[in-house]
């Protein structure tokens, strides 16, 4: 395993990762804001994704060192991390697999979130850059592979070829027991703080929704979990009622001591929207066709919660409707069931499970 990362591993975490590989190779990534990335990201033919995780020389040197040996299967995740190994595998004419986690020519807002409105140009222009990056690298592959249909049917116009989907595999077992408590009135925001739309949906729901769930809910609390989180918000936001608890190495204990659960959610349309809806904490939903498959669903939000059109644009209302329910609202009476779902929307398996009762 050849790892390319922006952050140190710990010693604890190279352990568990050498338990299943034969030989494990770390090597660090220059800072995002460095002069070469800078002066790649304005000039090289590479679109800035592909330059911020490329342009390494000792990943190259290593990866070519590396090929000297014969390999049965060589799998590269990402197309915007393609770039050190090009050469290489061009030269040695050796096959390789292609795990692409999104349509990144499509995605946009995780990169250019953060940059200023009169960059627009250069956004455009990097866009078409990356669109024909992620058609030169597809075409070179022998086989690429999505985790969603969706994603698939789009990856097979660029790539030229069948690509099949294989989800991102989910422990149902271990998080099917984790249940909300409702007596604790909390409400939890999970996610990678170093991916810009979820930076720009935390700090919505801070500064826009959770004052509304306050008016309502004032002993409502907000725990804000997950890594990269910045020091600046705690002072930023300093209202006691909210946790900040950063990176949780127990997803398990964490869910079950929640009432509510909110999740960036991306559309069609806007991959960065700011749609927040809010879901039992047993249900870790980080977009509605991605990464669902196999969670603890509780149908009885979902269909009164999520799918209606009042409470759609409103997650504050939805939030205190979850955490107070008005008097017409029976509770289930338990969790439903990690039912696993596959393809590329969620279709429930709902026979397997106990139907929602409603007064």
């Amino acid at each position: 395993m050849l790892l390319h990362d922006k952050h140190p591993v710990s010693p604890a975490d190279r352990q568990v990762l050498e338990a299943f590989v034969e030989q494990l190779i770390i090597l660090p990534r220059r800072p995002l804001r460095s002069l070469k990335t800078l002066v790649a990201g304005l000039f090289a033919p590479y679109p800035l994704l592909a330059s911020v995780n490329g342009l390494a020389g000792e990943l190259q040197d290593t990866f070519n060192w590396l090929l000297g040996e014969q390999w049965d299967v060589v799998q590269i995740e990402h197309s915007y991390s393609f770039q050190p190994y090009e050469d290489a595998l061009a030269r040695k004419s050796q096959p390789f697999v292609l795990t692409e986690h999104n349509v990144e020519s499509a995605l946009g807002a995780a990169t250019y979130d953060r940059l200023p409105r009169w960059s627009l140009p250069f956004i455009r222009y990097d866009q078409w850059r990356y669109a024909r990056w992620e058609r030169r690298v597809m075409r070179q592959a022998a086989q690429v592979v999505a985790v969603t249909q969706n994603d698939a049917h789009v990856l097979e116009k660029i790539a030229g070829k069948p690509v099949p989907v294989v989800v991102n595999g989910v422990d149902c077992d271990h998080f099917a027991a984790a249940h909300p408590d409702p007596s604790t009135c909390r409400v939890l925001f999970l996610g990678n703080y170093e991916y810009a739309p979820n930076v720009d949906a935390i700090e919505w729901a801070l500064d826009e929704i959770l004052p509304k769930v306050w008016a309502r809910c004032a002993d409502a609390r907000m725990s804000v979990c997950g890594f990269g989180m910045p020091d600046s918000w705690r002072e930023r936001w300093k209202d006691p009622r909210i946790e900040w608890q950063g990176f949780v190495p127990n997803l398990l204990d964490l869910q079950s001591s929640c009432s509510v659960s909110w999740r960036r959610c991306a559309t069609a349309a806007a991959p960065s929207s700011r749609c927040s809806k809010p879901w039992p904490p047993a249900c870790r939903w980080p977009a509605p066709n991605k990464a669902c498959r196999g969670w603890t669903w509780w149908k009885a939000w979902t269909t009164s919660v999520g799918k209606t059109p009042t409470t759609w644009p409103m997650p504050w209302c939805a939030c205190c409707n979850v955490l107070k329910p008005p008097p017409r609202w029976v509770r289930p009476a338990a969790p439903m069931c990690a039912a696993p779902m596959t393809g590329a929307s969620p279709p429930a398996n709902w026979s397997r499970c106990t139907p929602p009762s409603y007064r």
